[in-house]
């Protein structure tokens, strides 16, 4: 019995760590109608396989870990790519670095659909309506985005899919200059394919992956927080896994634990070390057994373990 309770915590204590390297970001869900993207400037991506934007520069940045990134790109299969450009088929989370992943996939739009990206100020009406989902779906309750970016996967074909089989989801990146999100939006009803990963991928070992994220029935997700327009919230900035910033200045003295057994004629000064109960403090600092005192022998090296030790009377 006890055998068994101590394999079971070990088990319990292995999963707990495990949970700690993934990192827990969903923050919140709910309704969110779908962005109106063409309402401003926008680019579209071309209608081929595998295409992946060049690089978007921004001024601000996005942080995302412990990194502000600059570049991003944008990529037909589903996902976005910050830093570098990952222009793999789909992402692996976890295993992509970087990687920002409405509903990652093989996605094909010379079969149907349209991949476009735009930019958004804070002084946009939609900004605000994204500010205040996040303020009442999560505990920022003062966030204010001062930049968005906002791609739509717009009638999106699987590859090897057909036309009459698409779906249309969002990826907003919005950022206060501090705080930064990835809210995701899909159309209920509107998500006709499934087999999707979804979630982001900072690094191997800091990652979220929604609970629906590469199965056969990804696409219940559009109708998951709402029966109009569903929508997920992913902090991407409160985690990091570097070490400390700051280190100490003063560090502890530390002393030597052996000690040589031939000396010069000079020896250093070494302060006291040894244990009263049962070592002697030669006068050269080294410690050795008491039992060594007055066995005619120089154990210290300095004969200090032989003096005052009388003579015998016969």
């Amino acid at each position: 019995m006890k055998t068994w309770v101590a394999a079971s915590m070990l088990v319990l204590i292995g999963l707990l760590l495990c949970h700690l390297q993934v990192s827990t970001a969903l923050e919140g869900s709910g309704t969110l109608a779908k962005l109106d993207v063409t309402d401003v400037s926008y680019s579209t991506l071309p209608r081929q396989d595998d295409v992946t934007s060049g690089q978007i520069y921004t001024s601000s940045g996005f942080r995302f870990g412990n990194t502000v990134y600059y570049s991003i790109y944008v990529n037909t299969n589903g996902f976005i790519s910050l830093g570098t450009n990952d222009d793999g088929t789909s992402p692996s989370i976890p295993g992509s670095n970087s990687v920002i992943s409405p509903y990652g996939a093989d996605i094909d739009t010379r079969i149907a659909g349209t991949v476009r990206y735009t930019g958004f100020t804070s002084s946009h009406p939609q900004m605000s309506s994204v500010s205040q989902f996040i303020r009442s779906n999560t505990e920022d309750y003062s966030f204010t985005g001062t930049r968005m970016m906002v791609v739509e996967w717009d009638g999106v074909a699987k590859y090897g899919g057909s036309s009459f089989a698409t779906s249309t989801f969002q990826a907003v990146l919005i950022t206060d200059g501090s705080a930064s999100y990835a809210v995701f939006i899909y159309q209920c009803g509107g998500m006709e394919w499934s087999g999707a990963t979804i979630g982001w991928g900072y690094s191997r070992d800091l990652y979220e992956e929604h609970s629906l994220s590469e199965t056969s029935y990804s696409n219940d997700i559009g109708c998951s927080y709402s029966s109009t327009s569903s929508a997920i919230i992913y902090d991407i900035y409160s985690y990091s896994t570097d070490g400390p910033t700051t280190y100490p200045t003063t560090y502890p003295t530390t002393y030597p634990t052996t000690y040589p057994t031939t000396y010069s004629t000079s020896y250093p000064t070494y302060p006291s070390y040894c244990y009263s109960s049962y070592e002697f403090e030669c006068d050269n600092g080294q410690c050795v057994s008491d039992s060594y005192r007055c066995d005619d022998y120089d154990d210290c090296g300095d004969n200090s373990d032989e003096e005052g030790c009388g003579t015998c009377m016969s």
